[in-house]
């Protein structure tokens, strides 16, 4: 790790001034990753824990996933067929033009936009200068998602969605006095 530096490469990510980006060797491995050993259940694992480094820039990433790792449980179906491929090469797409976060200067507003479904929950943490700036001047500085097991009702589901990214998105709010939650309900 090196300090005193306008650039700093520390664990998946490469850190810039105001941004934040996925490094391109983690892009590459998954970008690259042969397609021969997702077949296998090593390889489709492998595969998938090297996109958790990706999480935090692809909205509803966990739920995207979830076909896939359905294939690695002792239950699921292990061969992939076409929509599993074709998943594959979207995330892959994805991956290769995934866009910089904006990392949120110590005096600014945080606001949060939560969905929830029956299955899952997404959020999206985004922050701008001043609490009364247009909607325009959002920057995105994370995105988190993940599942429900069990499902949960249509509100269970919303309020969960605004617990579980109050949860992943502390680190942006805690010194903060306000911040402004959105949901669809």
């Amino acid at each position: 790790m090196k300090i005193g530096t306008p650039v700093v490469e520390f664990l998946g990510a490469t850190i810039g001034p105001s941004t934040i980006k996925l490094q391109t060797h983690i892009m590459s491995k998954i970008t690259d990753f042969k397609e021969s050993e997702l077949e296998t259940i090593k390889g489709l694992r492998s595969w998938l824990g090297l996109l958790n480094y990706a999480r935090s820039y692809i909205p509803n990433l966990g739920r995207l996933l979830g076909p896939l790792y359905s294939k690695t449980s002792p239950t699921g179906e292990r061969k992939m067929n076409s929509q599993d491929w074709s998943l594959v090469r979207k995330i892959k797409r994805m991956i290769s033009d995934l866009p910089n976060l904006a990392i949120p200067p110590e005096e600014c507003f945080i606001i949060l936009e939560t969905d929830g479904c029956m299955e899952g929950w997404g959020g999206i943490c985004k922050w701008k200068r001043k609490k009364d700036d247009p909607q325009t001047e959002e920057k995105i500085c994370a995105y988190a998602s993940g599942k429900y097991s069990p499902l949960k009702s249509t509100i269970d589901a919303e309020i969960h969605a605004v617990m579980n990214s109050l949860s992943s998105f502390k680190i942006y709010y805690l010194d903060k006095k306000e911040l402004i939650l959105r949901t669809d309900c």
